[in-house]
This record gives structure tokens, C-alpha cells and sequence, in this order.
């Protein structure tokens, strides 16, 4: 994948601050980045538009939190994903 082809990211969490600022930052990348889902529930990277994404950024804190460890796992095991596991907030 070069520096040119555009990206596409689902991002889960649940503070609506990080959500924009993850948007923003994306917004503002070198390298095209689209958010094409983001929301609070882990719905968001299971469904469309969210499930067709390259990229899932996920709080692991926020997982643990809401009994949706196993989801990780799943994550991990899915052809042409990747998983971003943030720590934060």
C-alpha cells in the first residue's frame, strides 16, 4: 500500500472529545485517511459502513469495561483488518 492510498477507519469509544480529535487528526494526515464510522458501541466496526474498514481503532479499556474482551480476539482473526488498540482516557 503506498503513501497515497486513502485509508478507511471505524473508530470505537466512548468520549465523544477523543472521537473528534481522532477525526480531526485523521483529517490532517499526509496520507488520505477517511473515518467512515465512529460511535461509542462496538456496533460501529460490525456493521456498515464500519465493517468495511482497514482499520478499527478501539479502546481496550472501554472493551474490558463493557464485557466485549472476546471482540478483540474476533477482530484479530478477520482477513484484511487491522486492529489500533488505544489506552487512553
Amino acid at each position: 500500500m503506498s503513501d497515497s492510498t486513502p485509508v478507511s477507519v471505524v473508530v470505537v469509544d466512548d468520549h465523544p472529545a477523543i472521537l473528534s480529535g481522532i477525526e480531526a487528526w485523521y483529517a490532517v494526515s499526509r496520507r488520505p485517511i477517511t473515518v467512515v464510522a465512529a460511535g461509542s458501541s462496538v456496533q460501529e466496526a460490525w456493521t456498515a459502513p464500519g465493517s468495511t474498514a482497514d482499520v478499527v481503532v478501539w479502546k481496550t479499556r472501554y472493551a474490558v469495561r463493557s464485557g466485549l474482551e472476546g471482540a478483540v480476539d474476533e477482530f484479530a482473526h478477520r482477513p484484511a483488518r487491522d486492529a489500533l488498540l488505544s489506552q487512553a482516557g
